[in-house]
């Protein structure tokens, strides 16, 4: 016997390879690709991301003060905060962004995000319904609200001091992925108490300059300004008497 193979419709065209389905880029993806020319390139990899050097380009005084702000603590005025948030803004809109985040790490694991948009109330306008406008300034920058009763667990404070703020980490820049501008941030109680990973981090980073500054002080090293710390600590400490 044999077996004959016969086509279930014989006037059936032949079939055609299904193709894999493509993810569209967002048009931050789109805007590095033209400016850059080609991805995964040093260029294309930093596109998205607003770092010191756009910051300079785009408002040159405002970055020297927060150098000094990152280097010895200089409060920041406002009109500065209000330069570097609009300058933000500005480069995340070019890139197709139109909300911005607060990203932080509360300390019962995981990430966190507070989402809001790049528009407010018109308060100057006098109609009774106030219009929107294009808003984004220093104070929604460095000083967001949000509600810290739940972390590091819930019901550990009672809700009328439950208040907590995120604020910008000035030595880590934002970035744009897809329609948001994720700012990252600290996230501390209205005491001062931190929430988060990042903080007790930071304040670790400025106690340890505090003290290395000391310590080369005595080593006869007097015009350091800060002493900064890339990578974990080892093993390698040594006790020394003090007498000796």
């Amino acid at each position: 016997a044999r077996s004959i193979a016969m086509p279930l419709f014989k006037n059936a065209a032949p079939s055609k390879p299904v193709p894999a389905p493509v993810t569209p880029r967002s048009n931050a993806e789109e805007l590095a690709l033209k400016e850059t020319g080609m991805a995964l390139t040093p260029g294309f990899l930093g596109a998205n991301l607003f770092s010191d050097d756009k910051l300079r380009q785009a408002a040159p005084a405002a970055f020297s003060a927060l150098e000094q702000a990152r280097m010895n603590g200089t409060p920041l005025k406002r009109d500065v905060k209000d330069q570097i948030a609009k300058a933000m803004m500005d480069w995340a809109v070019k890139r197709g962004a139109v909300n911005f985040a607060h990203w932080f790490a509360p300390m019962r694991g995981n990430n966190a995000q507070k989402h809001d948009g790049f528009m407010d109330l018109d308060f100057s306008s006098p109609a009774a319904v106030k219009p929107m406008k294009k808003d984004f300034d220093g104070g929604k920058l460095f000083m967001a609200e949000t509600d810290g009763s739940s972390f590091p667990n819930g019901g550990l404070r009672q809700t009328h001091t439950a208040a907590a703020f995120n604020s910008w980490d000035m030595k880590s820049p934002p970035f744009v992925r897809g329609e948001t501008m994720y700012i990252p941030c600290c996230f501390v109680a209205w005491t001062g108490m931190a929430l988060d990973e990042k903080t007790p981090l930071l304040r670790s980073m400025v106690a340890i300059s505090n003290e290395g500054k000391r310590m080369l002080g005595h080593l006869g090293e007097k015009n350091i300004s800060e002493v900064r710390t890339f990578v974990g600590w080892e093993q390698e400490f040594f006790v020394i008497s003090k007498k000796a």
